[in-house]
Order: structure tokens, then sequence, then C-alpha cells
């Protein structure tokens, strides 16, 4: 969705280096997998691909903030308590939002996600989204 967004590229890595250790991938896909990594690497460090936003988390705070105007004093909501939760509350946090609120249907995972950014969980069975 982002150009240059490098969290696909990390999945596919991550897939891979488990089918590896399961003996799964084949020498082509094994070929195939390196050289696109190379070039993938290679991408990065010769054009300006970087330089911009680089995550669709990046580009929704710019959106917030375009919408806002400013993200002072505002309260966000995220729910889900995975990696793309956490680098939407890392940039949001970072952008001025002032209350992190964070619903999972895993409340643990709520509430983790909440402490790292002094936020509050809230149970997802609580969530009216009818």
């Amino acid at each position: 969705m982002v150009v240059g967004e490098p969290q696909i590229l990390g999945q596919i890595k991550d897939a891979y280096d488990i089918a590896t250790q399961a003996k799964t991938s084949g020498l082509i896909l094994h070929r195939l997998l390196h050289r696109a990594f190379h070039v993938a690497k290679r991408v990065r460090t010769e054009t300006k691909i970087s330089n911009s936003a680089v995550s669709v988390s990046s580009v929704a705070v710019d959106l917030a903030k375009k919408i806002f105007e400013s993200l002072e004093r505002k309260t966000v909501l995220l729910i889900g308590a995975g990696e793309m939760c956490e680098l939407a509350a890392q940039h949001l946090v970072s952008g001025g939002i002032e209350k992190v609120l964070v619903t999972n249907r895993t409340y643990q995972r709520a509430v983790a996600l909440a402490d790292q950014f002094k936020g509050e969980a809230i149970p997802f069975e609580e969530m009216n989204m009818g």
C-alpha cells in the first residue's frame, strides 16, 4: 500500500526462514528469494525510496494531522494489539496524540500494548460496535 514499505519484505524473510528450517524450500525458491532480497536492499540504498513515509501507519498519522490540524489533546482507539497497532501507536504518540486506548480480543495483549504507551486497555466485549 505504501511504496518502499519494509514490513512485507520482513514478513517474506520470516516465512522463508521458517521454510528453510523446515527444509521445505527448494533450490528455485532459494535462488528467487535471495535475488529478491538483494534487489530490495539495492533499491533501498540506491534510491530515495526510504526518504519518505514508508509505512501505512506513518501515512495514516500524516493524514490524521491534515484532517485534525494537530493531534495534541486527541485520543486514539487502536483496535488490535499486534505489530501494526504497535507501530501505529509509536507514530501517533510521536505525532502528539495525548491518550491511547487499546482494545483486543485478548485483553492481556491490549493491556501490554496500552502499558507501553501509558494508555488504557478496554475489554473488547465492552466495545459497542453495532
